[in-house]
């Protein structure tokens, strides 16, 4: 039988994860209320390069994240 690891997070606003810049960004900043884009790139994918750029229309489009 599998061992059930303890202490999992509950919540995505328990992560920590890396952005653009690989810089930390921990999801409790966010409000609850907030939506939250999170992508997973690889980066030696076909579409990554495509990606990256829809991305980043996106935050062009919506820089203060509101509006959507």
């Amino acid at each position: 039988m599998a061992e059930v690891k303890k202490n999992l997070p509950s919540s995505i606003y328990e992560f920590t994860i890396k952005d653009l810049e690989n810089r930390d960004v921990e999801l409790s900043k966010y409000d609850n209320n907030q939506v939250l884009l999170i992508m997973n790139f690889a980066t030696n994918d076909d579409l990554a390069d495509k990606n990256f750029l829809e991305l980043r229309d996106l935050k062009q489009r919506y820089p203060d994240g509101k509006n959507y």
